[in-house]
Order: C-alpha cells, then sequence, then structure tokens
C-alpha cells in the first residue's frame, strides 16, 4: 500500500535529459460524468443547493459501526464491477471480507494552509496466526529516519475504545500501539487516531521536463534526504497526498517491517484493504480518489466555512490517495462498461483527452489478454510530480507528471528551441508522445500487476515491474503491430540497461531485492532487462501457451499474493528451455550479449533516428561524466556536475 513512482527511472532519465537539451540538432467533448442516483456531478457541473449546517446521514453510514460492534462489508462492493461481487472473500482467500482491515477516513483538507486533518479508525482482526502484544502502522509520507527529511505527518493521540493501549511515534514513520492484552489469533481491534499533516510545497518550476530531467542528472534532491516524489504536496493550490494516514505494516512471517531506509523502487504494503473515506475540501475543488464517489454535498463546517463532503467507497484495494484541486477538467470514456476518467488542469485538455483514449485502449487490451478489470472506475490524474517520477499507480488509479501535459511553458526558451511549440516536424515531439503513451500503458499494467495480483515489491520488484514493462509492449503490439512494439522495446525498454551501462555500471541478476539495487542498475536491469525475459519465453512457448499461462497466474493469484518467483512456475511448466531462459536473463548476467550492442549511437538513432549520430561523440562524454563521478554511483558530486552543466551549455550554444 502507497506510493509506487513509475516512469524514467534514472537511466533513462538521464538519456532524455540529454537528448532534449541537445534534441535542437535535430531539427471529444466531454461526457457527462455517469453516477449512479446516490452520486452527483463535481461541484463545478451542480447547481447550487441549499447549504445546510451538516452535512447529513452518510449512504455509507451502515458499513460501521454495525450493532455487533464490528463493520459490514457489503456496502463498499459498490466500487467493484457487478460480476466482481459474488463470492469476493473465496477469490481472495478469505473466509469473510470482514477479516480485511477497514481504513474509516474523516479527512479535513485546506489547499492555501498545506495542511491536513484525520480522523481515522482502524478495524484489525488477527489474521497473523500468533497472540500480538503490539500493533505497528506505517506512515509512508515519512522519512524513515529523523535525518533523512522534515517529519510531515504527526499523530496527536489515539487509542483502543474499551481496550487498553499505547501508542509511540518513533522513529518518523512508525507507530507502535503497545496492548495491555495481547489479541490472540481471530480476535479483533478497532484503534483510533487523529493525525495532522503539512504538505511540502511545490513550485510549477520544479515540475517541468527540464527540471525532471536536471533532477535525474543530478540524483534529486541529494544531502541523503528521502524524497516522496511530489505525492505528499500542494502545488498552486493542487493538493496530492499520496502517503497520508497510518496504515498497517508489513507482516515478515513472525515480525513487523517497522523500517527500512528508502533507497529505490516502490514503497508499498501490498496488502488488500477496505476504505471508507469522507474527504471535506473547499466547496469548488474536485476530489479525486481510488474507489467510487457515493456523495458530494455542500454544508457549513463548525468554523463557519463552507465546504463540500466527497464520500467514497473503495474495497478490495492495495492502497489509498487523495488528490484535490479546483478548476480542474475532467472527460470520461468507456472500455467497456468501465469508466475511465482522466482529470487535468483546463491547459492540459488535449492532452488529458488523448490520455482517457490511451488508457480505455490500454485497459481493452489489458483484459483481452490478461483478463477482467475489477473496478467499475478507472482514474487517470495529472499530478504536479518531481525529481523525475514519471508517474504512478494506485488500485484504480494512474497518475500521470504534469511534465508529460505541459513539457514547456509557453515562454520557455528551451522549448522554443526544440521547435516543441511550432510543429511537430520535430521528431522530439514524437519522443515525448511515445513517453506519454508508454507511461500511461505502463501504469494501466500495474492495474494487473501489483493491484490484482499483489506481490511483494520491495523483496521481489522484477515480479510486477518487469512484467508490466513487457505488458506495455504487448499493448503497443495489438495496437499498433509488432514493428512499433519492437521500436519501443528500444527507445522505452531496451534504453534503461544501455544507459545504465554506459553509465559505467555492470550488469547483474535481477531477481533480488530493491535494497540491493542502486538508482542506476534498479533501471537498467528491472526495467531494462527484466522485462526480455518474456520476450524470449514467448517465442520459446509460442502466442497461445505464453498467454494462458499469464491468465492462470492472473485468475489463480486474483485478489491474492503471489510468491517470490511471480509467474515463472507457470511458464516454466512449458519446458527446460523456459527455465533456462529464466536463469539467463533474470539470474545470470548476459545482458550485454543479449542486448547489445551497447552504444549510444544505437539507441539515439532507436530514439531520433539517423539523423542523431552526429550527437553521438558528446553524449558519450557526458554518459561517462554521470557514470563516475561519485564512488557509488549515485549521481556526480557537486563539482563534477557544475562542469557538466557548463559543457550542455556550451553544446547549445554551439547549434
Amino acid at each position: 500500500m502507497y506510493f509506487r513512482t513509475e516512469g524514467y527511472p534514472r537511466a533513462a532519465r538521464n538519456m532524455l535529459a540529454i537528448v532534449v537539451l541537445l534534441g535542437v540538432a535535430c531539427s471529444a467533448k466531454p461526457s457527462a460524468p455517469r453516477y449512479p442516483e446516490s452520486a452527483g456531478p463535481s461541484s463545478s457541473e451542480q447547481k447550487k443547493p441549499e447549504i445546510s449546517r451538516d452535512p447529513g446521514p452518510s449512504p455509507l453510514a451502515s458499513v460501521a459501526p454495525t450493532a455487533e460492534g464490528w463493520f459490514d462489508p457489503s456496502g463498499l462492493l459498490v466500487s467493484l464491477r457487478a460480476a466482481e461481487r459474488d463470492a469476493t472473500a473465496q477469490r481472495a482467500g478469505l473466509q469473510s471480507l470482514a477479516d480485511l482491515p477497514l481504513y474509516d477516513l474523516q479527512v479535513s483538507i485546506d489547499p492555501g494552509a498545506g495542511t491536513y486533518e484525520v480522523e481515522q479508525e482502524t478495524y484489525v482482526t488477527n489474521t497473523y496466526g500468533k497472540e500480538l502484544s503490539t500493533l505497528v502502522f506505517r506512515l509512508y509520507g515519512n522519512p524513515s529516519s529523523a535525518n533523512a527529511g522534515p517529519t510531515r505527518v504527526r499523530v496527536l493521540h489515539g487509542d483502543c475504545g474499551d481496550s487498553v493501549c499505547h501508542l509511540r511515534q518513533e522513529p518518523p514513520s512508525v507507530v507502535t500501539v503497545s496492548l495491555q492484552e495481547a489479541l490472540g489469533p481471530g480476535k479483533r481491534l478497532r484503534i483510533r487516531f487523529k493525525v495532522t499533516g503539512l504538505l511540502e510545497r511545490v513550485s510549477p518550476s520544479q515540475t517541468g521536463l527540464l527540471a525532471q530531467s536536471l533532477s535525474g542528472i543530478l540524483g534529486g534532491d541529494g544531502g541523503g534526504q528521502e524524497s516522496t516524489y511530489g505525492t505528499m504536496s500542494v502545488c498552486e493550490g493542487f493538493v496530492s497526498m499520496g502517503a497520508f494516514f497510518p496504515v498497517l505494516a508489513r507482516w515478515e512471517g513472525e515480525a513487523w517491517e517497522r523500517v527500512a531506509p528508502r533507497t529505490v523502487g516502490d514503497i508499498s504494503l501490498d496488502a488488500l484493504a477496505l476504505i471508507r473515506a469522507r474527504v471535506d475540501a473547499p466547496p469548488l475543488a474536485r476530489v479525486v480518489t481510488p474507489g467510487f464517489a457515493v456523495r458530494s454535498v455542500l454544508f457549513n463546517d463548525n468554523q463557519g466555512r463552507i465546504r463540500r463532503r466527497h464520500e467514497f467507497a473503495a474495497a478490495m484495494v492495495r492502497d489509498f490517495a487523495i488528490f484535490a484541486g479546483e478548476g480542474l477538467d475532467t472527460v470520461e470514456r468507456r472500455a467497456g462498461e468501465v469508466v475511465v476518467r482522466s482529470t487535468f488542469r483546463p491547459e492540459s485538455r488535449k492532452v488529458g483527452e488523448r490520455v482517457a483514449e490511451l488508457a480505455a485502449s490500454a485497459l481493452e487490451v489489458f483484459e483481452r489478454r490478461f483478463g477482467p478489470y475489477p473496478y467499475r472506475v478507472l482514474e487517470v490524474v495529472e499530478a504536479p510530480l518531481k525529481e523525475g517520477a514519471g508517474g504512478m499507480e494506485y488500485s484504480g488509479m494512474a497518475v500521470l507528471a504534469s511534465m508529460l501535459y505541459r513539457p514547456f511553458g509557453k515562454d520557455d526558451p528551451l522549448g522554443g528551441l526544440l521547435g516543441l511549440l511550432d510543429g511537430n516536424d520535430n521528431p522530439m515531439v514524437s519522443v515525448l508522445d511515445d513517453t506519454l503513451e508508454f507511461t500511461t500503458a505502463h501504469e494501466v499494467a500495474h492495474q494487473w500487476w501489483h493491484v490484482l495480483v499483489g506481490s511483494d515489491s520491495s523483496a521481489y520488484p522484477f515480479v510486477d515491474e518487469s512484467l508490466a514493462q513487457y505488458s506495455t509492449l504487448i499493448y503497443f503490439e495489438d495496437r499498433y503491430g509488432k514493428e512499433r512494439a519492437r521500436q519501443l522495446a528500444d527507445s522505452q525498454v531496451r534504453l534503461n540497461y544501455i544507459g545504465m551501462r554506459l553509465m559505467g555500471q555492470g550488469d547483474g541478476p535481477v531477481m533480488r531485492p530493491a535494497s540491493s539495487f542502486s538508482p542506476l542498475s534498479y533501471a537498467g536491469l528491472v526495467y531494462g532487462k527484466g522485462p526480455f525475459f518474456y520476450r524470449e519465453a514467448r517465442k520459446t512457448m509460442g502466442d497461445e501457451a505464453f498467454f494462458s499461462a499469464l491468465r492462470r497466474y492472473a485468475d489463480d493469484h486474483r485478489f491474492r499474493m503471489a510468491s517470490s518467483k511471480g509467474p515463472m512456475p507457470y511458464l516454466t511448466q512449458h519446458g527446460r528451455e523456459v527455465s533456462r531462459l529464466s536463469q539467463r536473463w533474470l539470474e545470470q548476467t548476459h545482458g550485454d550479449t543479449d542486448l547489445g550492442p551497447v552504444t549510444v549511437q544505437a539507441v539515439l538513432e532507436a530514439v531520433l533516428g539517423k539523423q542523431a549520430a552526429a550527437m553521438t561523440p558528446a553524449i558519450e562524454q557526458l554518459l561517462r561524466t554521470l557514470g563516475t563521478s561519485s564512488p557509488d554511483q549515485s549521481g556526480p558530486s557537486p563539482k563534477d556536475s557544475l562542469q557538466m552543466l557548463q559543457q550542455l551549455e556550451r553544446m547549445l550554444d554551439s547549434f
């Protein structure tokens, strides 16, 4: 559960940054939202109703607490497609959906102040097979240690109702609930928290393509600070809350995972949960979350402010985030019976409409290949991500960075140099459009590989990431043909591996924990090398056997957790040759042979065409600077960074 950044990892971002900076050398009408009768349209589309002093009874009031003091999950199943609501617990391997954690959230957002408050009640059933004297919650909006960044989320107080417990927040991302009486197997407990959060203020100048690319080159904020990539921020009134409340920590067999330094990869709990959320926001703000909106109503709060309460039901989700802002536009498309809703800033309308079409097309492709999508709605949101993040996925939601919608402002001098504002002949236009489509499809693919089929993305990142990356190539193949997919395999996938190697890092195994990778090797191996195993397995097995195996894998693990091997047991049943391929591509080091040649020119020509060959010597020199400038190869030193930027400036001046 919680934030999973995607898009261009460091190796590809660095390559893209340099290609963009040197690119000068290469000279529907929106449909109305469809809600059930209990749910209204967004505030910008409503006639002004009479404002009461109380929002009135909730459509989800029957969820919790019940007369027995627990909760009834049936009201939350409105977020699932009709066919998904039958035997949901059985498919997930549960005796009852009421055994899942329920996070009951009352959230109040103040975009102007950049703050929020949460009153939370968590319903916990001990399904861990042993007595528990403590429960551990994680606050992923905070750093793993006090010296790794500011503590933005604080638990003010909490209690366990009729049970006696003591709460402690230490270090910043861990909340320990010590129980006076141990919680036995099968027993239940309700825990209440009062939480306050202070969001990071992000400037639009930090979210454009140039800033994102340079952040990739320079290694982000640096100084040992852990980043949330803009997922806990406010930018010009747009609120991003990707990790804003306490969630149960990962259970590691016999104990809770308390804290781990954030290095690379996804920060995610992976476990299923149920959500009932009431979000109070300014009256004109549009609020987007995973799940299904059941009500939107104006009221006067206890401070005399006019507010709008948005209520959401989210069943069988692995995460829950809130994105909100005033003046946002929305368009909808249909993918069968699923509503695909794209939300964006008004100046991004053309791209926002295209994103809706792309996400709907990707959903249709993946449903044909891997089985039905479980939720009624797929939300796609433009958000001001930063520090190189291109996108992220949540259950039923994909978030795309603003830089993919508006790479350059209208007065951006670099945008003018590239000709991006005045025409479509420049090859960089195609590169950026490919990046938008690839990132969109990749995030939609994660609705199968990690959301529907859960996996431990910290211990085994290749299980979901490499498969989502290859699934994106399947999307391009099904939609545009094999030659187009081959081109994108070069420019969007292999580029990660080649970039890693050109920056001085060696080949290595793909099947290992995220903590064992550097940023460069994570990008090069998990995103750049691992996906090609699936290509080779498919060649060996044939399409029918290959896609049948992935479909069985998805069906068998629907709302469950995959093992550390992911789909490998389903693929290797085909014979020893697939097992040999798995060892070669995922455990051994034959990347240079299998993915070569390791040259800048080969990659540039795949991205920009034959005319890019002239840039090869300059870019090779820059990549050598990037790859060898610091002992741990995590990014250049300040001195090397300055020299590199001066070199970039001289190159631009020469064109």
